[in-house]
């Protein structure tokens, strides 16, 4: 729950895992899931796939010249190219359910110094601070209407380089009490 407010709950999305591109998507066994409690009457916002960049001078290799807007949605679109479309799957409680790709507007990014970042950017990591610009390009899903109870969103994706993702959330919608 926290930093959650308004009427859209974010889920956090997952890093991607190697695996065998000739499986077929419903014999992969997940490689994650989370599940969680959500308010009723939220609309839940996640990432199928994504590629988020930002630009970090003289931090992991970058170099000290500033990375263009340009140069950054270039490269986020041509990780996110890589997706074979047809290989998206998403379904809510076992029902086919539509996303769609998205590109973000120009943000600022606030990591901490112990972020997901450091793990691919040795010896060093990726210090914790506000890195400006950064940008997002992928498949978003958005839920609507999910009624008190148990839930399952599931999706799954193989894209050109047979780099597959599997993901589970299981949702328990809550009625909301007002005092």
């Amino acid at each position: 729950m926290v930093g959650q407010r308004g009427n859209t709950w974010y889920l956090a999305g997952t890093f991607i895992n190697e695996g065998n591109a000739q499986a077929k998507v419903a014999e992969i066994t997940p490689t994650s899931s989370i599940s969680c409690t959500i308010p009723q009457g939220k609309t839940i916002f996640f990432p199928i796939y994504n590629y988020i960049n930002f630009n970090t001078p003289g931090v992991c290799g970058q170099g000290e010249t500033n990375l263009t807007v340009i140069g950054m949605r270039k490269s986020s679109a041509d990780h996110v190219n890589m997706v074979k479309k047809s290989s998206i799957s998403l379904y809510v409680d076992g029902k086919k359910y539509a996303y769609n790709r998205k590109v973000s507007p120009v943000f600022e990014l606030t990591l901490p110094e112990d972020n997901i970042w450091d793990a691919g950017c040795s010896p060093d990591g990726v210090p914790g601070g506000v890195y400006s610009a950064a940008v997002d390009d992928g498949y978003y899903a958005q839920v609507t209407n999910l009624q008190p109870g148990e839930h399952t969103i599931e999706y799954s994706i193989i894209d050109d380089n047979g780099i597959y993702h599997n993901n589970k959330y299981y949702i328990t919608i809550v009625k909301t009490r007002k005092f």
